[in-house]
């Protein structure tokens, strides 16, 4: 199988299955806070047995162990490289999200549905990564016919974010012309929302260290991608090349 949709319970008994205590520990923590072993145990049985009714599970020898593909996908996660996460804000202002999971031969695509209730891995293609944040974050797949780069310092960029929120400064509003006005009623649009792409490495424990934040405005579609870089930010319209240009400069995936 390609693909596996697994409650959270399911994910923790999957974790726990291969030896991956760690990890599975830091889940539980998340969903169940400060949950007794007692009920965890109960929760780790109707797992398997959830695990039994999918076929997801083989029992041998009285002994569980994970279906081959779904083995390879979990000691895969826990031993990544690196992580692509992708955020942005619903349309019920909760968070959407997906994370990509790179290694050398393998990309793993893990979502959540139901609120996080049930986690998707699925195995996907290298190309399919740029497709599915173009699609993600409304950016074009054009070519933009603006190739201006707006170069903003950090004091100006968060004086300009700090117009959203406050009524007062909405009400006289600085005065913006060509690329720059553009950018500012993508902007406003959106009410000054933006959505984030993050490169994520890990340390020699395993320990997730943001790498880099990639900004994106939050409209439907033609969004602009903001990259800093030293202590100044620039601002381009994002389009499928740019995306692939990122992915290039930041990760691991072959294109």
């Amino acid at each position: 199988m390609e693909k596996f949709s697994l409650s959270v319970e399911e994910v923790i008994f999957c974790f726990y299955s291969e030896g991956y205590f760690e990890q599975g520990n830091a889940i539980r923590q998340v969903y169940f806070g400060d949950l007794s072993d007692e009920k965890l145990e109960l929760m780790l049985e109707t797992a398997n047995r959830s695990l039994l009714s999918k076929d997801l599970l083989i029992y041998k020898n009285r002994k569980f162990t994970l279906v081959e593909d779904l083995k390879e996908i979990i000691i895969f996660i826990n031993s990544a490289e690196q992580t692509v996460r992708a955020s942005k804000h619903g349309d019920q202002n909760e968070e959407e999200a997906i994370s990509y999971h790179i290694g050398e031969s393998l990309v793993i695509k893990q979502f959540t549905k139901y609120d996080d209730q049930v986690h998707v891995f699925e195995k996907i293609i290298d190309h399919d990564v740029i497709d599915n944040l173009v699609d993600f974050f409304h950016v074009s797949k054009e070519d933009s016919l603006s190739s201006s780069v707006l170069t903003l310092t950090q004091e100006e960029f968060e004086s300009l974010l700090e117009i959203f929120d406050s009524n007062e400064k909405q009400f006289d509003l600085p005065h913006f012309e060509g690329e720059m006005h553009q950018f500012f009623n993508v902007l406003w649009e959106s009410k000054g929302k933006l959505n984030t792409l993050m490169f994520i490495e890990f340390g020699k424990k395993n320990e997730p260290i943001v790498d880099t934040v990639i900004l994106f405005t939050d409209n439907k579609e033609n969004n602009y991608e903001i990259e800093k870089i030293g202590d100044t930010f620039n601002i381009k319209l994002s389009t499928q090349n740019s995306m692939k240009e990122l992915l290039n400069k930041y990760t691991k995936v072959p294109q």
